[in-house]
């Protein structure tokens, strides 16, 4: 089974960062193992804190991985310092793994994370200059294309920026319309857009990091970008148009595990059981 290595912050509620990308991942036909950059308190209602590990044992748990398994590719998440970044991007050019896609969380106006200036500054100088893939929002795309984004062709425009900048393909997640999701792939001086409905689930937390995920996973298992990006975003379309799950009594998290109905999912009844 094809292998990837998740590192970002933990998640308390089990729908971004490390365990919504193992359940992603494991969905996805990958193996995940992980390395911890921080521990995250939060639920469908509020952020509460995050305590991040120290840079030698984040340097710890990405030896552990590398040193006893072949890893075929690698996906980077939230992490919310610059010693981290840096420590992750030092391991990065020690090991050399395929197939690196980067998520690049980053503060804007309308999405505040605890990034602060100098964690940003690595995450452009020594982070994304390894990353295969960069997987921006729209805001984000804005952000690292140092240009305002207000239509299609802006779009365009900063990919194009951020691929030659860092020599990776860019993808920009969600684009601009909020009626449809539409996502754009920029590479080697082309672009494609992959068309899609926006569909309304208020359970959507985790949804833009488990395309990340995916993304990785199919890359991990030997499909080109676009066409591991087109499972990964059919992957979360349907994840989206699944709405069973209702955690809490805010926005909840998205259901990585829809779909599974075989015996070890479904309740049986004594009858059934019986006759294993």
């Amino acid at each position: 089974m094809n292998v990837v290595l998740t590192i970002g912050g933990s998640d308390t509620l089990c729908a971004s960062g490390i365990q919504g990308d193992i359940k992603t991942i494991m969905r996805n036909g990958a193996y995940a193992v992980c390395a911890v950059a921080s521990l995250v308190s939060k639920n469908t209602k509020e952020y509460k804190e995050s305590v991040a590990v120290t840079p030698e044992f984040l340097a710890s748990q990405i030896d552990a991985v590398f040193e006893d398994i072949k890893v075929d590719a690698v996906k980077v998440g939230m992490v919310t310092s610059a010693e981290l970044i840096s420590t992750i991007a030092a391991k990065l050019r020690q090991y050399k793994p395929a197939n690196i896609v980067v998520d690049p969380v980053i503060p804007t106006k309308q999405r505040l994370v605890p990034l602060d200036e100098a964690a940003v500054k690595a995450l452009e100088k020594d982070l994304l200059p390894l990353a295969d893939v960069i997987t921006p929002d729209r805001r984000e795309a804005a952000m690292l294309a140092g240009i305002e984004i207000e239509s299609e062709s802006d779009l365009i425009d900063a990919c194009k920026i951020i691929s030659a900048k860092y020599n990776a393909i860019v993808i920009s997640k969600a684009g601009l319309d909020v009626q449809a999701a539409n996502d754009l792939l920029f590479r080697d001086n082309y672009y494609k857009w992959f068309w899609g409905k926006s569909v309304t689930n208020p359970n959507n937390r985790g949804a833009g990091n488990s395309i990340s995920a995916a993304l990785a996973a199919n890359l991990a298992k030997g499909y080109e970008p676009d066409k591991a990006f087109k499972r990964a975003k059919d992957y979360v379309t349907a994840m989206l148009d699944d709405q069973t799950l209702e955690l809490g009594s805010g926005n909840g998290p998205v259901n990585q595990s829809f779909g599974l109905e075989d015996d070890f999912i479904r309740v049986l009844s004594d009858e059934e059981i019986s006759r294993v």
